[in-house]
């Protein structure tokens, strides 16, 4: 293969100044558009040229960030400025908010996620509270449920709250029965 020619592409490069003009701007807040076009460079190669060096994305992904601080700042001086018309501040400020919550939702979203996973096992109280029950309902002569008094011990119950039975309705309520719930019924 003496006569044929390797054809390789070109890796990009940027210069020293292309880079640390693209992460000022970025840090100032420009758009990606305006930075490429301030550092003569198409948004192909910007990519690939990102791709290829790890420690400049990071570094651009972290002026792009703090760029979103200087967008949300910029919010202040717009309402401040009275040169401006009403309806183009309300756009521009509009526009950076929007930005702002999709970029940055945890700070700027517009609401907030609360995610709560917990789990309770309330089996062991209720089989605890059924056997209560049934032996309340076992000292009972009539095989009715006897109130506190009855069993002789009003004081207790005033700081002790047992509970008798839970019941689960067709809606998912949940009914709780104590024994300061129960009367005789005779």
């Amino acid at each position: 293969m003496a006569g044929e020619i390797e054809i390789r592409k070109p890796t990009v490069q940027l210069t020293e100044e292309q880079k640390n003009t693209a992460i000022e701007l970025a840090i100032e807040g420009m758009s990606l558009r305006r930075i490429l076009d301030k550092i003569l460079i198409s948004s192909y190669h910007f990519y690939k040229y990102k791709q290829s060096n790890p420690k400049f994305e990071d570094n651009f992904a972290t002026a792009r960030l703090e760029g979103l601080e200087h967008l949300a700042d910029d919010l202040l001086d717009i309402a401040d400025d009275h040169s401006i018309d009403v309806n183009r501040a309300r756009l521009k400020s509009d526009n950076s908010k929007w930005v702002l919550s999709k970029r940055k939702p945890q700070i700027y979203g517009d609401r907030l996620n609360l995610e709560v996973s917990t789990t309770i096992d309330i089996g062991t109280a209720l089989n605890e509270a059924r056997k209560r029950a049934a032996l309340d309902s076992s000292n009972n002569s009539h095989g009715l449920l006897a109130s506190p008094s009855a069993h002789g011990a009003p004081e207790a119950m005033e700081n002790n709250i047992d509970i008798i039975d839970i019941k689960s309705n067709e809606d998912s309520k949940v009914e709780v029965l104590t024994k300061g719930d129960i009367d005789i019924f005779e």
